[in-house]
């Protein structure tokens, strides 16, 4: 499902969502502003991630750019501090994030594992059941 929705972003650019557009641009100027800037906001975002067409097999790739709450912080950080790239990336930040915490919850192993990390339960439900909804 990860592969399915980096490959749909990148075949369309732009997904519509009850709250906005979710585009595959602001994913493309974070990682310009990265490299032009030469540093990262502590993510694994490169260029690979980007030229997704050659390799879009690569569960590992996907995973970084969508399963990454880094990735999304960068982004809504940049927007934060008003640059003209991000303008209206707000849901592209929540499609990230949606897609971060459900891949926790349905990845989910370890039985000591705390909040979205932990197993499916009825004790843990007000954590699960507020990304399902």
């Amino acid at each position: 499902m990860i592969k399915f929705a980096r490959n749909a972003l990148a075949e369309v650019s732009a997904i519509e969502s009850p709250t906005g557009i979710i585009r595959r641009h602001f994913i493309e100027q974070l990682n310009k502003v990265q490299q032009e800037e030469g540093m990262t906001f502590a993510n694994k975002l490169s260029g690979q991630h980007i030229s997704s067409v050659n390799r879009k097999m690569n569960v590992s790739l996907a995973a970084q750019t969508f399963l990454s709450s880094s990735v999304a912080d960068s982004r809504e950080f940049l927007r934060r501090v008003g640059d003209p790239n991000f303008k209206g990336s707000e849901a592209t930040v929540e499609f990230l994030y949606y897609i971060d915490r459900i891949f926790d919850i349905l990845n989910s192993r370890n039985p000591l594992g705390k909040g979205y990390k932990s197993p499916l339960r009825l004790d843990n439900k007000s954590y699960w059941l507020f990304v399902v909804v």
